[in-house]
């Protein structure tokens, strides 16, 4: 999208502002306030309300003052012409626009770049069986079939040397990388068991971790090319001896020191099949090690419950490098709060749901409705928007199409917030958000509102 004024054009897509041509530096910060702006050319945009969309709460009103100083500065000595003070108001853009969308392909639709994106991880097997019978091409088949279904993964490809599979589209998968190579080492074992009918069989196997596009639980009719983490995960599979499990640094990264590895030249070979650990949600029912140190953090966890309990709210963020016990702290303070006392609800940040909008506060609602607390609305627009946040897939309802982004995002935040805090109202509530850093955008600013 191209907005032409004057001798200006802003590249909304490439984020770009340029004049007769050249390009004008501007920082991200303005570039966003100035994009927003062009977008509600139509209006006086209110101070609260860019404040409100732009930064948190915390933030006074001389950061929007700077910003809007920072984007006239980048038009010159047309700058206040350009962006018009309405004094203790707010703001708007007033230059007429020619307006120019360049579209991808010929045909209507959205623009590829406007589908959401999730980080998965493939799967690729290539098997070469000494007796390709039928009987035995089947009972490889049925083996890894079932044992893709039981860490969440989908078949993708049917190879006539094998198969790729994905794993992190499932609604109940964990971090796609440790069920991509759990599956892959399971498949190894069974595949060595003396009793197998294609225990002669040479497999290899390559994992790979990336970002695709996501079309949706009904997928796409048209046939799909391999993207990239499809590419790579076959050529892992190819290039690995018999019995071998080769990752890229992606799943490598996400793995972390839960699985022995060894480094080669471009990729690292499994040598374990990993372990859960934060952000599993079945490291919760774990057998117990004995818990020793972390006397002060379990202190501070303690002394906040007062605070809790007489409805003041708080945040406490734990931190550290992944492995110190910052999970085992939590569990074992959770686990010594007296019954009864306190309402608890832990929500676990995915890799893969890192890209998919309000997932981890769809989460949170999910987990405080299945406690039997009820959302309120205030009308059918909220009864929309809230139908609209439980259901990733849901088209939205034709009530909302005049309803602004900006109200859009006030109403729901409210909603959200009144559903805690009713939570609340019955007993003390207890959060806990694991593995915060794979929190999605949409949701991280609930939090920060």
């Amino acid at each position: 999208m191209f907005y032409r004024f004057l001798n200006f054009t802003i590249d909304i897509e490439r984020r770009e502002l340029r004049r007769d041509g050249e390009l004008v530096p501007i920082a991200h910060k303005a570039q966003s306030v100035l994009h927003y702006l062009v977008e509600n050319r139509d209006r006086m945009v209110e101070k609260s309300e860019l404040l409100d969309h732009f930064w948190s709460r915390e933030v006074s009103e001389a950061a929007l003052q700077t910003t809007i100083s920072v984007i006239r500065k980048a038009f010159g000595a047309e700058g206040k012409s350009i962006i018009k003070t309405y004094h203790g108001r707010g703001f708007r853009f007033v230059p007429e626009l020619a307006v120019e969308q360049v579209l991808s392909t010929a045909e209507e639709g959205p623009e590829p770049s406007a589908r959401e994106r999730r980080t998965v991880s493939v799967l690729s097997a290539r098997v070469t069986l000494t007796h390709a019978d039928d009987a035995s091409v089947r009972s490889f088949l049925s083996t890894a079939r079932a044992l893709v279904d039981d860490e969440h993964g989908q078949p993708l490809r049917m190879l006539l040397d094998g198969f790729t599979a994905v794993f992190g589209l499932d609604s109940q998968s964990d971090d796609s990388a440790r069920s991509a190579a759990t599956c892959a080492w399971k498949l190894i074992e069974a595949s060595s068991a003396a009793d197998a009918d294609w225990s002669a069989a040479r497999i290899g196997l390559g994992l790979s971790s990336g970002q695709i596009e996501w079309l949706g639980a009904g997928g796409s009719d048209d046939w799909t090319p391999p993207d990239t983490v499809e590419r790579i995960a076959a050529r892992l599979a190819e290039q690995a001896q018999d019995r071998q499990v080769l990752i890229d640094s992606a799943v490598r990264f996400q793995l972390g020191d839960d699985a022995q590895v060894s480094e080669s030249e471009d990729h690292f070979v499994l040598l374990s099949m990993p372990t859960p650990r934060a952000g599993i949600p079945l490291r919760w029912g774990e057998g117990s090690r004995p818990f020793v140190g972390r006397s002060a953090e379990l202190a501070l966890l303690n002394a906040s419950l007062d605070n809790a309990e007489a409805r003041v709210g708080q945040a406490v963020v734990l931190s550290g490098p992944a492995g110190i016990g910052k999970t085992r702290v939590v569990r074992e303070f959770l686990a010594n709060v007296e019954p009864g006392r306190f309402n608890s609800v832990v929500v676990h940040c995915l890799p893969r749901l890192v890209d998919t909008p309000s997932a981890i506060i769809r989460r949170l609602c999910r987990a405080l409705l299945a406690q039997g607390v009820e959302a309120e609305f205030e009308d059918a627009v909220d009864s929309a928007l809230f139908a609209q946040l439980m259901d990733e897939n849901a088209r939205p309802a034709p009530i909302l199409e005049v309803v602004s982004d900006h109200v859009k995002r006030k109403r729901i935040r409210a909603i959200v917030a009144g559903l805690v805090e009713r939570a609340s109202a019955l007993k003390p509530l207890i959060l806990v958000f694991e593995d915060v850093h794979w929190i999605d955008s949409t949701s991280r600013s609930h939090l920060e509102a």
